[in-house]
């Protein structure tokens, strides 16, 4: 099977081409940058050069591919919001559109579970859940925008959307802020410590993705670790295994709240630069119960976890 991915060169790209080399798939990967066609090629996939934003530039390249796996997107925590959605949601709508045309058969989108993050404590939801708003973040949102695209589209290719949470594992894209965040400030738990947070380890997501390669289904399909454990625990121990520690603090979620409005609000008025301390987005999905139950992709997609949590935990020492 001959695949055709975006967004390959990125933290789950890049554990997700290793994966489908190995089993033997042949995968071309879209490269705007040099940078990418190094990552890439060193990966033994196959580099083709272009740009999400211009579909013309790589179009003729997506010819003879049996699949699409979208991973590309804008991915910052703070940004302009035209920015997120020429990304997020126009470049996608504009790749389903191209691969309609070509023919391909399937079109799997990586999507997020912080489309349904919009404050209201979650508690094992599941594909039916309908938020009652929009996330506050503009990734969030525009993913969710990005969703509804692909759900309103009436080609014959056949699509599925996956939502995992926390994406986390080994050499995680974010770890240095993280580790930056930490050793300036502490990690406060904000709310009720014993809060559950979902989560996704990168090689059960690249489990999902293959399953749905493979499988004949369409939909929407969250995907998670399978078990519950609480925020505090899990970041205590991630933070342990990369020779870090959180630290004991925790801060009353409607103060933290009140700080992300006040603090977005000025970072928005005067355009400053850099991520703000602390985002409503941040409180939602940090500071609120988020449980979610993927049994539907368990059932329907055959999806298994690969690696328990603690398996994924003792891999960081």
């Amino acid at each position: 099977m001959k695949i055709f991915v975006t967004g390959g060169s990125g933290y789950i790209g890049q554990n997700l081409l290793a994966e489908l080399i190995e089993k033997g798939y042949e995968v071309d990967v879209l490269c705007k940058t040099e940078k990418c066609v190094n990552i890439v090629s060193k990966l033994r996939a196959n580099p083709i050069k272009g740009d999400l934003r211009n579909i013309d530039s790589f179009k003729s390249e997506m010819q003879g591919a049996d699949a699409i796996i979208h991973l590309a997107a804008m991915v910052e925590m703070w940004d302009k919001y035209d920015e997120f959605y020429q990304i997020n949601v126009k470049a996608t709508d504009n790749l389903l559109k191209a691969a309609n045309e070509i023919g391909i058969e399937r079109f799997v989108h990586i999507s997020s579970a912080t489309v349904i993050a919009d404050g209201s404590p979650l508690v094992q939801v599941d594909e039916n859940y309908q938020p009652t708003n929009k996330p506050p973040d503009n990734y969030s949102k525009t993913k969710a925008l990005a969703e509804e695209v692909i759900n309103k589209d009436q080609g014959k290719i056949k699509k599925i959307i996956l939502r995992p949470p926390l994406v986390w594992g080994p050499r995680m894209k974010f770890i240095e802020e993280f580790r930056a965040f930490i050793e300036k400030r502490g990690f406060p738990i904000i709310g009720d410590i014993n809060h559950t947070l979902a989560t996704c380890h990168i090689k059960n997501l690249n489990s999902a993705i293959i399953k749905s390669l493979e499988s004949d289904k369409e939909g929407t399909y969250f995907i998670t670790d399978g078990e519950s454990r609480s925020l505090k625990l899990f970041m205590k121990d991630l933070a342990k295994g990369y020779g870090l520690d959180t630290g004991d603090k925790q801060i009353n979620r409607s103060f933290a709240l009140l700080m992300a409005i006040v603090t977005e609000f000025i970072w928005s008025t005067f355009n400053l630069k850099g991520i703000p301390p602390i985002t409503k987005s941040t409180v939602y999905f940090m500071g609120t119960e988020f449980s979610i139950n993927d049994s539907k992709a368990r059932k329907e997609l055959g999806y298994k976890n690969v690696i328990s949590m603690d398996e994924g935990l003792k891999q960081l020492f």
